[in-house]
Protein backbone atom coordinates (compact mmCIF):
# COMPACT_ATOMS: atom_id res chain seq x y z
CA UNK A 1 0.00 0.00 0.00
CA UNK A 2 1.47 3.53 -1.03
CA UNK A 3 1.29 6.49 1.45
CA UNK A 4 -1.38 8.06 -0.55
CA UNK A 5 -3.87 4.72 -0.21
CA UNK A 6 -2.81 5.47 3.19
CA UNK A 7 -3.84 8.65 3.47
CA UNK A 8 -7.15 8.11 0.92
CA UNK A 9 -6.08 10.62 -0.84
CA UNK A 10 -4.42 11.57 -4.50
CA UNK A 11 -0.92 12.18 -4.51
CA UNK A 12 -0.82 16.04 -4.15
CA UNK A 13 1.87 18.42 -3.58
CA UNK A 14 -0.89 20.52 -1.53
CA UNK A 15 0.60 20.58 2.31
CA UNK A 16 -2.92 21.81 3.46
CA UNK A 17 -5.10 18.54 2.15
CA UNK A 18 -2.27 15.97 3.48
CA UNK A 19 -2.67 17.30 6.96
CA UNK A 20 -6.46 17.12 6.28
CA UNK A 21 -5.68 13.76 5.65
CA UNK A 22 -4.21 12.70 8.30
CA UNK A 23 -6.50 14.88 10.87
CA UNK A 24 -8.97 12.75 9.05
CA UNK A 25 -7.20 9.52 9.56
CA UNK A 26 -6.58 10.38 13.26
CA UNK A 27 -9.93 9.63 14.01
CA UNK A 28 -9.69 6.30 12.45
CA UNK A 29 -6.51 5.29 14.15
CA UNK A 30 -5.60 6.60 17.39
CA UNK A 31 -2.37 6.22 18.74
CA UNK A 32 -3.58 4.57 22.24
CA UNK A 33 -6.23 2.79 20.88
CA UNK A 34 -4.46 1.17 17.58
CA UNK A 35 -0.60 1.72 17.25
CA UNK A 36 -0.20 0.21 14.55
CA UNK A 37 -2.45 1.58 12.34
CA UNK A 38 -1.44 5.10 13.19
CA UNK A 39 2.04 3.90 12.87
CA UNK A 40 1.61 3.47 9.36
CA UNK A 41 -0.41 6.99 9.48
CA UNK A 42 2.49 8.95 10.91
CA UNK A 43 4.74 7.03 8.48
CA UNK A 44 2.18 7.72 5.08
CA UNK A 45 1.99 11.03 6.70
CA UNK A 46 5.64 12.01 6.58
CA UNK A 47 6.53 10.40 3.38
CA UNK A 48 3.55 12.56 1.55
CA UNK A 49 4.77 15.75 3.39
CA UNK A 50 8.54 14.95 2.07
CA UNK A 51 7.46 14.25 -1.38
CA UNK A 52 5.29 17.28 -1.68
CA UNK A 53 7.94 19.38 -0.38
CA UNK A 54 10.70 18.33 -2.77
CA UNK A 55 8.33 18.46 -5.59
CA UNK A 56 8.66 14.57 -7.08
CA UNK A 57 4.64 13.33 -6.50
CA UNK A 58 4.38 12.87 -9.87
CA UNK A 59 6.60 10.02 -9.19
CA UNK A 60 4.34 8.58 -6.69
CA UNK A 61 1.56 7.15 -8.20
CA UNK A 62 -0.83 4.26 -6.95
CA UNK A 63 1.49 1.74 -9.37
CA UNK A 64 4.44 3.29 -6.99
CA UNK A 65 6.52 0.83 -4.89
CA UNK A 66 5.22 -0.01 -1.64
CA UNK A 67 5.48 2.54 1.26
CA UNK A 68 8.72 1.30 3.14
CA UNK A 69 10.85 1.04 0.15
CA UNK A 70 9.93 4.86 -0.37
CA UNK A 71 9.94 5.84 3.50
CA UNK A 72 13.05 3.92 4.23
CA UNK A 73 15.52 4.44 0.90
CA UNK A 74 18.42 6.58 2.99
CA UNK A 75 20.71 6.00 -0.09
CA UNK A 76 18.72 8.55 -2.41
CA UNK A 77 20.04 11.98 -2.80
CA UNK A 78 17.26 14.76 -3.40
CA UNK A 79 17.38 18.12 -3.72
CA UNK A 80 16.08 20.30 -0.85
CA UNK A 81 13.37 21.76 -2.26
CA UNK A 82 13.40 25.95 -2.17
CA UNK A 83 10.59 26.47 0.49
CA UNK A 84 12.52 24.25 2.74
CA UNK A 85 15.82 25.84 2.20
CA UNK A 86 13.96 29.53 2.99
CA UNK A 87 12.80 28.16 6.01
CA UNK A 88 16.01 26.69 7.29
CA UNK A 89 17.56 30.86 6.42
CA UNK A 90 14.29 31.81 8.49
CA UNK A 91 15.16 29.55 11.30
CA UNK A 92 18.82 30.69 11.76
CA UNK A 93 18.42 34.28 11.76
CA UNK A 94 15.73 33.69 14.54
CA UNK A 95 17.83 31.73 16.38
CA UNK A 96 20.43 34.12 17.14
CA UNK A 97 18.67 37.08 18.91
CA UNK A 98 19.91 40.00 18.13
CA UNK A 99 20.54 39.47 14.94
CA UNK A 100 16.63 38.81 14.83
CA UNK A 101 16.41 42.41 16.11
CA UNK A 102 17.69 44.03 13.29
CA UNK A 103 15.51 45.07 10.29
CA UNK A 104 17.69 45.00 7.84
CA UNK A 105 18.53 41.16 7.96
CA UNK A 106 14.90 40.97 7.44
CA UNK A 107 14.55 42.50 4.55
CA UNK A 108 17.86 40.80 3.11
CA UNK A 109 15.72 37.62 3.68
CA UNK A 110 12.25 38.81 2.48
CA UNK A 111 14.38 39.44 -1.31
CA UNK A 112 14.91 36.17 -2.05
CA UNK A 113 13.52 34.76 -5.73
CA UNK A 114 11.54 32.32 -3.73
CA UNK A 115 9.36 34.92 -1.89
CA UNK A 116 7.88 36.19 -5.47
CA UNK A 117 7.51 32.36 -7.01
CA UNK A 118 3.85 31.94 -7.70
CA UNK A 119 4.53 28.50 -8.40
CA UNK A 120 5.76 27.65 -4.48
CA UNK A 121 3.75 31.04 -2.63
CA UNK A 122 1.33 28.80 -0.96
CA UNK A 123 3.70 25.75 0.43
CA UNK A 124 5.63 29.17 1.52
CA UNK A 125 2.53 31.13 3.66
CA UNK A 126 1.70 27.90 4.83
CA UNK A 127 5.29 26.82 6.46
CA UNK A 128 6.27 30.43 7.28
CA UNK A 129 2.91 30.75 9.12
CA UNK A 130 3.18 27.90 11.34
CA UNK A 131 6.80 29.02 11.95
CA UNK A 132 5.60 32.27 13.25
CA UNK A 133 3.20 30.47 15.37
CA UNK A 134 5.76 28.70 17.16
CA UNK A 135 8.81 31.63 16.88
CA UNK A 136 6.08 34.57 17.66
CA UNK A 137 8.78 37.06 19.43
CA UNK A 138 9.79 39.46 16.66
CA UNK A 139 9.70 43.18 17.15
CA UNK A 140 6.67 45.49 15.30
CA UNK A 141 9.12 46.39 12.63
CA UNK A 142 9.84 42.84 11.89
CA UNK A 143 6.31 42.50 11.45
CA UNK A 144 5.32 44.97 9.59
CA UNK A 145 7.53 43.97 6.82
CA UNK A 146 5.96 40.82 6.70
CA UNK A 147 2.89 42.67 6.39
CA UNK A 148 4.34 44.73 3.54
CA UNK A 149 5.91 41.68 1.68
CA UNK A 150 2.62 39.02 2.68
CA UNK A 151 -0.64 41.55 2.71
CA UNK A 152 -1.76 39.38 5.31
CA UNK A 153 -4.32 42.39 6.58
CA UNK A 154 -5.97 42.42 3.27
CA UNK A 155 -6.72 38.91 3.12
CA UNK A 156 -8.36 38.13 6.26
CA UNK A 157 -11.21 36.36 5.08
CA UNK A 158 -9.46 33.79 2.50
CA UNK A 159 -7.04 33.51 5.61
CA UNK A 160 -10.05 32.58 8.22
CA UNK A 161 -11.06 30.34 5.47
CA UNK A 162 -7.64 28.38 4.99
CA UNK A 163 -6.15 28.33 8.70
CA UNK A 164 -8.58 29.52 11.38
CA UNK A 165 -10.04 32.27 13.28
CA UNK A 166 -7.38 31.62 15.77
CA UNK A 167 -4.05 31.77 13.37
CA UNK A 168 -5.63 34.67 11.78
CA UNK A 169 -6.62 37.09 14.82
CA UNK A 170 -2.92 36.02 15.86
CA UNK A 171 -1.36 37.27 12.50
CA UNK A 172 -3.43 40.47 12.77
CA UNK A 173 -2.98 41.32 16.13
CA UNK A 174 1.08 41.35 15.97
CA UNK A 175 0.80 43.11 12.61
CA UNK A 176 -1.62 45.81 14.36
CA UNK A 177 0.76 46.43 17.31
CA UNK A 178 -2.05 45.16 19.61
CA UNK A 179 0.21 45.88 22.67
CA UNK A 180 3.14 44.84 20.98
CA UNK A 181 6.26 44.52 23.85
CA UNK A 182 9.77 46.32 23.24
CA UNK A 183 12.91 44.47 22.17
CA UNK A 184 15.01 47.85 22.72
CA UNK A 185 15.96 47.12 26.56
CA UNK A 186 18.27 44.03 25.94
CA UNK A 187 22.09 44.45 25.22
CA UNK A 188 24.66 41.90 24.03
CA UNK A 189 26.63 41.68 26.99
CA UNK A 190 23.60 40.53 29.60
CA UNK A 191 23.52 36.28 28.89
CA UNK A 192 20.15 35.02 29.57
CA UNK A 193 17.50 32.46 27.93
CA UNK A 194 16.39 35.14 25.89
CA UNK A 195 13.05 32.68 24.54
CA UNK A 196 12.25 31.75 27.87
CA UNK A 197 12.02 35.29 28.83
CA UNK A 198 9.75 36.43 26.14
CA UNK A 199 7.61 33.12 26.76
CA UNK A 200 7.54 34.49 30.77
CA UNK A 201 6.94 38.10 29.38
CA UNK A 202 3.74 36.91 26.81
CA UNK A 203 1.86 34.87 28.89
CA UNK A 204 1.91 37.52 31.72
CA UNK A 205 0.74 39.71 29.08
CA UNK A 206 -2.25 37.21 28.17
CA UNK A 207 -2.82 36.48 31.86
CA UNK A 208 -3.42 40.23 32.82
CA UNK A 209 -5.91 40.44 29.40
CA UNK A 210 -7.80 37.55 30.69
CA UNK A 211 -7.77 38.56 34.01
CA UNK A 212 -5.95 35.67 35.39
CA UNK A 213 -3.90 37.57 38.14
CA UNK A 214 -2.62 35.10 40.34
CA UNK A 215 -1.26 32.96 37.47
CA UNK A 216 0.44 36.61 35.93
CA UNK A 217 2.16 37.49 39.04
CA UNK A 218 3.74 34.22 38.80
CA UNK A 219 5.21 34.36 35.68
CA UNK A 220 5.93 38.71 36.01
CA UNK A 221 7.95 37.02 39.16
CA UNK A 222 9.85 34.42 37.41
CA UNK A 223 10.54 36.61 34.38
CA UNK A 224 11.93 39.35 36.91
CA UNK A 225 14.27 36.23 38.24
CA UNK A 226 15.93 36.26 34.53
CA UNK A 227 16.07 40.15 33.86
CA UNK A 228 14.64 43.09 35.72
CA UNK A 229 15.72 45.81 33.22
CA UNK A 230 12.90 45.70 30.83
CA UNK A 231 10.60 48.58 31.07
CA UNK A 232 7.40 46.55 30.04
CA UNK A 233 7.94 44.30 32.90
CA UNK A 234 7.91 47.11 35.26
CA UNK A 235 4.50 48.62 33.37
CA UNK A 236 3.07 44.39 33.56
CA UNK A 237 3.72 44.83 37.01
CA UNK A 238 2.18 48.00 37.75
CA UNK A 239 -0.77 47.11 35.95
CA UNK A 240 -1.42 43.93 38.05
CA UNK A 241 -0.99 46.19 41.09
CA UNK A 242 -4.15 48.34 39.42
CA UNK A 243 -5.70 45.35 38.87
CA UNK A 244 -5.71 44.65 42.67
CA UNK A 245 -6.35 48.14 43.80
CA UNK A 246 -3.09 48.72 45.36
CA UNK A 247 -2.74 52.02 43.47
CA UNK A 248 1.00 52.96 45.87
CA UNK A 249 2.47 50.07 44.56
CA UNK A 250 1.25 50.57 41.35
CA UNK A 251 2.71 54.45 41.34
CA UNK A 252 5.80 52.40 41.97
CA UNK A 253 6.00 50.19 39.49
CA UNK A 254 5.29 52.89 37.27
CA UNK A 255 7.98 54.99 38.26
CA UNK A 256 10.59 52.55 38.05
CA UNK A 257 9.71 52.10 34.41
CA UNK A 258 10.25 55.61 33.99
CA UNK A 259 13.60 55.25 35.33
CA UNK A 260 14.57 53.16 32.51
CA UNK A 261 12.37 54.78 29.69
CA UNK A 262 11.41 58.37 31.04
CA UNK A 263 9.82 59.25 27.27
CA UNK A 264 7.31 56.24 27.74
CA UNK A 265 4.18 58.23 26.92
CA UNK A 266 2.14 55.11 28.88
CA UNK A 267 4.64 55.14 32.10
CA UNK A 268 3.95 59.01 32.30
CA UNK A 269 0.74 58.60 31.34
CA UNK A 270 -0.09 56.12 34.17
CA UNK A 271 1.79 58.29 36.75
CA UNK A 272 -0.19 61.31 36.32
CA UNK A 273 -3.74 59.61 36.47
CA UNK A 274 -2.45 57.73 39.59
CA UNK A 275 -1.28 61.33 41.24
CA UNK A 276 -4.11 62.67 40.41
CA UNK A 277 -6.22 59.49 42.58
CA UNK A 278 -3.95 61.03 45.24
CA UNK A 279 -4.85 64.38 44.76
CA UNK A 280 -1.19 65.32 43.85
CA UNK A 281 -1.95 67.59 41.37
CA UNK A 282 1.79 69.64 40.95
CA UNK A 283 3.25 65.98 40.27
CA UNK A 284 0.13 65.52 38.06
CA UNK A 285 1.24 68.61 36.14
CA UNK A 286 4.82 67.66 36.49
CA UNK A 287 4.22 64.44 34.59
CA UNK A 288 1.80 65.54 32.51
CA UNK A 289 4.68 68.80 30.82
CA UNK A 290 7.10 65.73 30.69
CA UNK A 291 4.66 64.17 28.70
CA UNK A 292 3.81 67.00 26.53
CA UNK A 293 7.20 67.89 25.95
CA UNK A 294 7.49 64.46 24.19
CA UNK A 295 4.32 64.18 22.89
CA UNK A 296 2.28 67.31 22.52
CA UNK A 297 -0.64 66.37 20.63
CA UNK A 298 -1.06 63.43 23.48
CA UNK A 299 -4.76 64.05 24.38
CA UNK A 300 -4.83 62.43 27.93
CA UNK A 301 -1.89 64.35 28.66
CA UNK A 302 -3.51 67.38 27.74
CA UNK A 303 -6.56 66.76 29.44
CA UNK A 304 -4.41 65.87 32.77
CA UNK A 305 -3.19 68.86 32.73
CA UNK A 306 -6.31 71.30 32.34
CA UNK A 307 -7.86 69.42 35.06
CA UNK A 308 -4.95 69.88 37.65
CA UNK A 309 -4.42 73.32 37.14
CA UNK A 310 -8.37 73.78 37.68
CA UNK A 311 -7.86 72.20 41.05
CA UNK A 312 -5.18 74.00 42.09
CA UNK A 313 -7.41 77.36 40.98
CA UNK A 314 -4.73 78.55 38.08
CA UNK A 315 -7.73 79.40 36.01
CA UNK A 316 -5.22 81.17 34.26
CA UNK A 317 -3.11 79.03 33.08
CA UNK A 318 -5.79 76.25 32.50
CA UNK A 319 -7.27 78.62 30.27
CA UNK A 320 -4.28 78.96 28.42
CA UNK A 321 -3.86 75.08 28.37
CA UNK A 322 -7.71 75.09 27.01
CA UNK A 323 -6.80 77.58 24.04
CA UNK A 324 -3.84 75.39 23.22
CA UNK A 325 -5.40 71.86 23.36
CA UNK A 326 -8.64 73.65 21.33
CA UNK A 327 -5.82 74.53 18.88
CA UNK A 328 -4.04 71.23 18.38
CA UNK A 329 -7.11 69.16 18.29
CA UNK A 330 -9.86 71.61 16.87
CA UNK A 331 -12.34 68.56 16.17
CA UNK A 332 -12.38 67.44 20.08
CA UNK A 333 -15.66 68.91 21.63
CA UNK A 334 -14.19 67.72 25.15
CA UNK A 335 -12.30 70.74 25.61
CA UNK A 336 -15.14 73.33 25.17
CA UNK A 337 -16.81 72.62 28.33
CA UNK A 338 -13.63 72.89 30.02
CA UNK A 339 -13.76 76.75 28.23
CA UNK A 340 -16.86 78.04 29.46
CA UNK A 341 -15.94 76.38 32.69
CA UNK A 342 -13.04 78.74 33.47
CA UNK A 343 -14.94 81.25 31.87
CA UNK A 344 -17.21 81.25 34.43
CA UNK A 345 -15.04 80.47 37.14
CA UNK A 346 -13.36 83.74 36.04
CA UNK A 347 -15.84 86.22 35.75
CA UNK A 348 -17.98 85.00 38.92
CA UNK A 349 -16.44 87.45 41.15
CA UNK A 350 -15.61 89.81 38.79
CA UNK A 351 -17.88 93.00 39.63
CA UNK A 352 -20.03 94.06 36.25
CA UNK A 353 -20.23 97.50 35.39
CA UNK A 354 -23.34 98.82 34.77
CA UNK A 355 -24.01 101.78 32.20
CA UNK A 356 -25.38 105.05 33.78
CA UNK A 357 -29.54 105.38 33.74
CA UNK A 358 -30.39 108.05 30.63
CA UNK A 359 -32.63 110.94 31.74
CA UNK A 360 -36.48 111.13 30.79
CA UNK A 361 -36.20 113.48 28.27
CA UNK A 362 -33.09 111.88 26.39
CA UNK A 363 -34.85 108.46 26.54
CA UNK A 364 -38.40 110.04 25.06
CA UNK A 365 -36.54 112.17 22.00
CA UNK A 366 -34.77 108.47 21.61
CA UNK A 367 -38.09 106.95 21.49
CA UNK A 368 -39.47 109.65 18.88
CA UNK A 369 -36.38 109.23 16.31
CA UNK A 370 -36.61 105.41 16.92
CA UNK A 371 -40.28 105.54 15.40
CA UNK A 372 -39.49 108.41 13.48
CA UNK A 373 -36.66 106.39 11.53
CA UNK A 374 -39.18 103.21 11.06
CA UNK A 375 -41.73 105.42 9.80
CA UNK A 376 -39.42 106.48 6.84
CA UNK A 377 -37.76 103.40 6.58
CA UNK A 378 -41.45 101.72 5.11
CA UNK A 379 -43.01 104.78 3.68
CA UNK A 380 -40.52 107.60 2.02
CA UNK A 381 -42.06 106.38 -1.40
CA UNK A 382 -45.33 107.44 -0.20
CA UNK A 383 -43.33 110.83 1.58
CA UNK A 384 -42.06 111.17 -1.46
CA UNK A 385 -44.45 111.19 -3.70
CA UNK A 386 -46.81 113.06 -2.11
CA UNK A 387 -44.33 116.53 -1.59
CA UNK A 388 -44.16 115.87 -5.20
CA UNK A 389 -47.45 116.26 -6.18
CA UNK A 390 -48.08 119.67 -3.95
CA UNK A 391 -45.96 121.32 -6.76
CA UNK A 392 -48.77 120.79 -9.74
CA UNK A 393 -51.51 122.65 -9.35
CA UNK A 394 -53.77 119.58 -8.33
CA UNK A 395 -56.39 119.54 -5.78
CA UNK A 396 -55.49 118.60 -2.80
CA UNK A 397 -58.02 116.17 -2.26
CA UNK A 398 -56.58 113.90 -4.77
CA UNK A 399 -53.18 114.62 -3.47
CA UNK A 400 -54.30 113.71 0.11
CA UNK A 401 -55.03 110.37 -0.71
CA UNK A 402 -51.62 109.71 -0.14
CA UNK A 403 -51.48 110.31 3.49
CA UNK A 404 -53.80 107.55 4.07
CA UNK A 405 -50.70 104.98 3.63
CA UNK A 406 -48.49 107.40 5.95
CA UNK A 407 -50.98 107.64 8.20
CA UNK A 408 -51.21 103.71 8.48
CA UNK A 409 -47.54 102.99 8.61
CA UNK A 410 -47.28 105.79 11.57
CA UNK A 411 -50.37 104.28 13.29
CA UNK A 412 -50.23 100.51 13.30
CA UNK A 413 -47.48 99.56 10.86
CA UNK A 414 -44.85 100.06 12.94
CA UNK A 415 -43.32 96.43 14.14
Amino acid sequence: MTAWETLEIEPTDNLTAIKKAYAKGLKKHHPEEDPEGYQQLREAYDFALKQAKQGIVHTATKTAEPLQDWALDEKAVIPEHPVDEFIKKVQNLYDDFFARLEIDNWETLLQADIIWNVQHSEQLQDELIDFLQEHPYLPSSVWQLLEQTFHWSEQKEQLQERYGEETTSFLIENIAHYQQLGYDCFQKEVDIDYERYLQLRADAQAYLRNDQLEAAKAAIDRAFQLFARDPDLWHLKGVYYLRNNDYRAALHMFQEKLALSPADPDGLLYSAQLHFHFKDFQSVIADCDQLLAYHEHHVEGLFLKIKGHLELNDEVTAHQWIEKAIELHPDRPEFFPYRSRVLNEKTRNEQIELPEPTSKKKRRLNNMLFYLFMVLRRAWIYVFVFLIMLIPPIPFHYTALFLIPILWESGIGIP
